[in-house]
């Protein structure tokens, strides 16, 4: 059973060049206690999709067309105000990017992620006065830190953020967006900020936050190592577009796309022989007609400039978006 559904999404935002074509039907899934990884170049749309999720979208941002179904809730017909009470940090958690700018450093982490606790958990009255049990709320703070595993979690709460690592604070982040009891967690790159070691030790404990806690969760990054090591399934984003998704050893070891090709021989891990990817990702104000990925291809052919691609399935929950596949011209990669 899905908890996320995203079907057709098609989003723009309008800039002082022109109106870019950010999100261009977009498909997606995230299983119940699953975890699904988003990859893909900067620019792609990756982070985007996860402001979509959270109804985070920019004022200027036009949704043209397209559904998100949260736990059968269609997240795109909430206003703000039902969104922020009932639906972002309470039932959707999220785990920012960078562990050193999403705490402020003038109060002490137990204040800020208790206030996170009454905002979300809509603990508070009309007056702005928070009600319900402190203890309760504090005793709950307490156990999560200690199975995010920050030292002496008690005298923690009394601490401010600069006098815990990146490691300890990125932990915090986490045990914030527990807090509220969600069915889904989305990070945006929670380890791009951090050294391997503490990287790694980061993988494994979000991996048993899934696990123990019965939560799903959809991660953004640009390393297939990390989808490698924690995600159940990958979805392969570019310029906007989804070209393709499916179970992770599926995807990684018999990839359909050029693009999914590509990305793996750019990582030194899986790759055949290591190379890079010929040109960048292009602007999204005016995309190439056809494929998106179609200047950048050694496969691309006449078609591949006039007839836009449509999200196939190959096998059960493995789809690609490629003209190539009726031909069966792409060619998978093995993993070395």
């Amino acid at each position: 059973m899905n908890l996320l559904e995203i079907s057709n999404l098609k989003l723009s935002i309008r800039t002082d060049e022109g109106v870019a074509k950010i999100l261009d039907f977009v498909d997606m899934e995230v299983p119940s206690g699953k975890i699904v990884g988003i990859v893909g170049e900067s620019g792609c749309g990756k982070s985007t999709i996860l402001k979509s999720v959270l109804g985070i979208l920019p004022r200027n941002a036009i949704v043209e067309r397209g559904s998100i179904l949260f736990d059968q809730t269609a997240i795109l017909e909430l206003d703000e105000k039902t969104l922020a009470n009932t639906i972002r940090g309470s039932r959707i958690g999220f785990i920012p990017q960078d562990p050193y700018l999403a705490l402020n450093p003038v109060f002490k982490v137990g204040k800020q992620l208790m206030e996170i606790m009454r905002w979300h958990r809509g603990r508070s009255n009309g007056s702005g006065q928070p009600k319900g049990s402190d203890s309760s709320d504090r005793e709950h703070l307490i156990e999560l830190l200690g199975k995010m595993q920050i030292p002496d979690p008690e005298a923690a709460l009394e601490r401010y953020p600069h006098q815990f690592s990146g490691g300890q604070r990125q932990r915090l982040l986490i045990a914030g967006a527990l807090s509220c009891k969600p069915s889904l967690i989305v990070a945006d790159e929670p380890t791009t900020a951090l050294d391997v070691t503490t990287q790694r030790e980061i993988l494994d404990l979000l991996e048993q936050v899934v696990q123990d806690f019965g939560v799903s969760l959809l991660i953004v990054t640009h390393d297939l190592g990390v989808v490698t090591r924690i995600c159940d399934e990958v979805v392969v984003m570019y310029a906007g577009q989804t070209v393709e998704s499916g179970p992770t050893a599926v995807v990684l070891n018999e990839p359909l796309h050029p693009y999914t090709t590509a990305l793996i021989n750019c990582h030194p891990d899986r790759a055949v022989g290591l190379q890079g990817i010929a040109g960048t990702v292009p602007t999204l104000i005016d995309p190439p007609s056809g494929c998106r990925f179609r200047t950048r291809c050694s496969l691309a052919r006449d078609a591949c400039s006039t007839r836009p691609p449509e999200l196939k399935q190959i096998k059960p929950r493995h789809r690609v978006n490629c003209l190539l596949t009726d031909s069966g011209a792409t060619q998978p990669v093995s993993e070395t």
